[in-house]
């Protein structure tokens, strides 16, 4: 073998190794996250890759831009994925992901939009891509598809002896979905939930807090399957549980068919 030869086999061999352990990097079943961001609005420069998403920083030091591309699936999909990896954040669970694709963007935050908050059409989110073209800032990204994500199941075990009330019956105030929440010692309050498409949600959802309080008195253990976390959930008062204005609750949410009882 001449010595061109040689030189080239060390080259492949070395970027052969580089690629595997990168990979092994990325594919490390033990991401421990130290931060989330807020939701951004991104794009190429031609607008072939649009989306939006928000940024995962982890405490070895790498960091992905967690994104969905696909403007007609809900645009409820992003907004619960972020509340789910801020329940990993906190141990609840954890974060696998092996296919990352480095991209140059520009990027913005949906909040310097004005939209923080907005569950957006496709035509919005067409004219935002636009906007992250004019005034965002142009980065180069470790994106992950929000599809390429898997989580391991987690499990939140209350012991009745630590639910100190069970809260008012209230709506977001977006309408979306009836709560309530259940206040515990030690522990982040756990905000349950039925949505407000479902006619008898409402009743549902009382009749399963007449039920907690009913048996408080009891020893059993409260099982909270695959929580969310939420920094703020806006809500206001219904029926007979009447609030002044809205307010500002926080903590672990879930919805009502993930909530059980179980004996200890």
């Amino acid at each position: 073998m001449s010595s061109f030869q040689r030189l080239n086999f060390k080259k492949i061999i070395f970027l052969i190794i580089v690629i595997f352990v990168a990979g092994i990097t990325w594919a490390d079943l033990d991401h421990k996250i130290q931060y989330i961001s807020d939701k951004f609005v991104f794009s190429t420069q031609d607008l072939t890759f649009k989306g939006e998403g928000f940024f995962v920083d982890f405490e070895n030091g790498k960091k992905i831009l967690i994104y969905n591309d696909d403007f007609s699936r809900n645009p409820h999909n992003i907004k619960n994925l972020h509340e789910k990896l801020k329940a990993i954040q906190k141990d609840m669970g954890k974060l696998q992901f092996n296919k990352v694709t480095s991209k140059k963007i520009f990027i913005v935050s949906k909040s310097a939009l004005g939209y923080e908050h907005w569950l957006l059409s496709v035509k919005d989110y067409d004219y935002l891509a636009k906007q992250a073209i004019a005034v965002g800032q142009k980065v180069f990204a470790n994106t992950v598809h929000m599809d390429d994500l898997t989580f391991s199941e987690s499990i939140l075990r209350i012991p009745s002896n630590r639910i100190r009330s069970i809260g008012p019956l209230a709506m977001t105030t977006g309408g979306s979905v009836y709560t309530f929440s259940i206040k515990v010692e030690g522990e982040f309050d756990i905000n349950v939930w039925i949505g407000t498409k479902r006619e008898d949600g409402l009743e549902i959802l009382k009749a399963f807090a007449d039920e907690l309080q009913k048996h408080l008195d009891e020893n059993f253990i409260l099982a909270v399957h695959n929580p969310r976390f939420q920094d703020a959930i806006f809500v206001r008062g219904i029926g007979d549980d009447v609030m002044i204005g809205s307010r500002t609750w926080s903590g672990w949410t879930v919805p009502m068919q993930d909530v059980h009882m179980e004996e200890r």
